[in-house]
């Protein structure tokens, strides 16, 4: 039978890549973490110091691909500490939860980060052509750094993204079909 209870193992090979990969999810989350918190400060700085307040200037996109950085951030980070018998064939289902949960944060992170990319460079834009603010140029200087975080969170979800469907047949984590295939496969032999 295949899933539950059973003890198949795998080889070494498979074992050494479960357990070296899950550095992954974790240094995701080490950069993200803090990306996401200096995201969320400078959004609010951003709305201290806004004089004008037209969209996108006034969405607080900083704030919203922060908090989701953070939550990537989180999800990584215990995806990448979970300890448990990767020889065995089938992994635990508190693994497969954080695997799901760090993959699918990981969506919702590029979903957001990707709008806030275009946000932060429409009100960078808005800034220097406008002016949005007594202190237009630190405004402009926050959201060029805005910039680069929200990149850098997009770019963290691209991997959380990459590393499912990378990774995910490595820990036995397979799609309804393949798992029959493999259930046919074991009663033929």
């Amino acid at each position: 039978m295949y899933g539950a209870g059973d003890t198949r193992q795998v080889d070494e090979e498979t074992y050494r890549k479960r357990v070296d990969k899950l550095v992954i999810p974790r240094y995701v989350g080490y950069i993200l973490l803090p990306a996401g918190i200096i995201n969320i400060i400078l959004g609010i700085v951003i709305f201290v110091f806004l004089n004008t307040y037209k969209y996108p200037l006034s969405s607080g996109y900083q704030i919203w691909t922060g908090i989701l950085g953070i939550v990537i951030a989180v999800f990584g980070i215990k995806l990448g500490a979970m300890t448990e018998d990767f020889r065995a064939e089938t992994v635990s289902c508190e693994f497969r939860k954080m695997f799901f949960a760090f993959f699918w944060s990981s969506n919702t992170v590029n979903w957001l980060a990707t709008q806030g990319v275009g946000y932060s460079i429409a009100g960078t834009v808005m800034c220097a052509v406008n002016g949005c603010s007594t202190r237009n140029d630190l405004l402009i200087a926050l959201h060029a750094v805005t910039i680069a975080l929200t990149l850098t969170i997009c770019v963290g979800g691209w991997f959380g993204q990459g590393f499912y469907y990378k990774f995910r047949k490595t820990y036995g984590i397979l799609t309804d079909k393949e798992a029959m295939q493999i259930n046919s496969n074991v009663m033929k032999a």
